[in-house]
């Protein structure tokens, strides 16, 4: 296992909104791109490597970074682009530096839902086989999670009411450009706050075949089991600070609480009432339920959890922690999770 001084690190992180939608995605792209570099004092030149992630769906363009690399400064670049997911850009990235391959790299992703039918891009995303009527959205899914994850704990919607201001009314789309400034622990003179990324995984389960599935996700189990061994972890619910969820509902939350360790079955209704309490530092930046960039979700996640981070007294004898988790595919196959420490305790 390499050491902690080993790990690659997020140096800097960018966050952008666009308040309406008449700019156009290359444009917004570019300006926010522009924007960070000008404000860490970054040159383009200096970097070495850029990962984008980028979805044709979303985008509304046929292999859209075609026409958007150019905005994320891939111009005579080592570069590459991910169209699985936001937070997998971050994955190669880290990969790329961890092999000495990027000295330093950016990594780029958006999600501008204001362009596209949603609804269409649903019915793409949530069936394999397109040209088939398929009756059911996002927020159909939601709803049948939310019954069938009520059947199997016993719990009821009065159990889940402490959580309703959290998750009250209906997720708000928001467009939104993610940049993060990423390298070896060489280049901590960057940043003000490095933030090491200690542990990664990754799990991809398929399409939901039964119920089992729907309540469940047993790929996030998988890829926090992981990310906490790569981290050198025993507890995740005893060893991390805070925990920035991808979670739109207050069942979703709940799913992940169960997969990550945090709480049995038997204590979700105790963990609700905590949580409400603020006693569990989760989600401490709001969540998504309010900025909801979709394709760009997972990165933007990571990003709440760096700054998230800043606020967080070390307790004694270790570092500042925080997970991060990323999810993708609407029926949630897919699952990431990232374990960043500050690295400059």
């Amino acid at each position: 296992m390499p050491s902690p001084s080993d790990d690659p690190i997020i140096l800097r992180s960018h966050l952008a909104f666009l308040d309406n939608g008449n700019e156009s995605l290359e444009d917004f792209i570019f300006q926010t791109v522009r924007a960070a570099l000008s404000r860490w004092k970054v040159s383009l030149a200096e970097v070495d490597g850029i990962v984008t992630a980028s979805s044709d769906g979303l985008d509304g363009r046929a292999i859209s970074i075609m026409v958007t690399g150019a905005s994320a400064g891939v111009y005579k670049k080592d570069a590459i682009n991910l169209s699985s997911a936001s937070e997998h850009a971050l994955f190669y990235q880290v990969a790329r530096v961890r092999s000495g391959r990027t000295k330093l790299g950016l990594v780029v992703a958006w999600g501008k839902p204001s362009e596209v039918a949603l609804h269409q891009i649903d019915r793409i995303s949530d069936d394999p086989f397109f040209m088939r009527t398929v009756p059911h959205d996002r927020e159909a899914n939601r709803e049948m999670q939310r019954r069938a994850f009520l059947a199997q704990t016993g719990l009821s919607d009065e159990d889940l009411r402490p959580l309703a201001g959290t998750y009250a009314g209906e997720v708000t789309l928001a467009d939104c450009c993610i940049v993060m400034l990423v390298g070896p622990p060489a280049a901590a003179r960057y940043s003000d706050f490095p933030i090491s990324v200690r542990g990664m995984g990754v799990a991809v389960q398929s399409y939901w075949p039964d119920e089992n599935l729907l309540r469940r996700w047993p790929s996030l189990q998988k890829a926090s089991t992981d990310a906490a061994k790569r981290a050198q972890l025993t507890s995740l619910r005893d060893e991390i600070d805070i925990f920035e969820l991808s979670s739109l509902t207050q069942v979703q939350e709940l799913i992940a609480v169960l997969e990550l360790g945090l709480a049995t079955e038997s204590e979700l209704a105790a963990y609700v009432r905590s949580r409400a309490a603020g006693e569990i530092a989760v989600n401490p930046s709001g969540g998504l339920c309010k900025s909801y960039p979709d394709f760009g979700s997972g990165l933007l996640v990571v990003a709440h959890a760096c700054e998230g981070l800043r606020a967080v007294t070390p307790r004694p004898g270790r570092p500042a922690r925080a997970l991060a988790h990323g999810l993708s595919g609407d029926p949630a196959q897919s699952h990431s999770v990232f374990i960043l420490e500050a690295a400059n305790a």
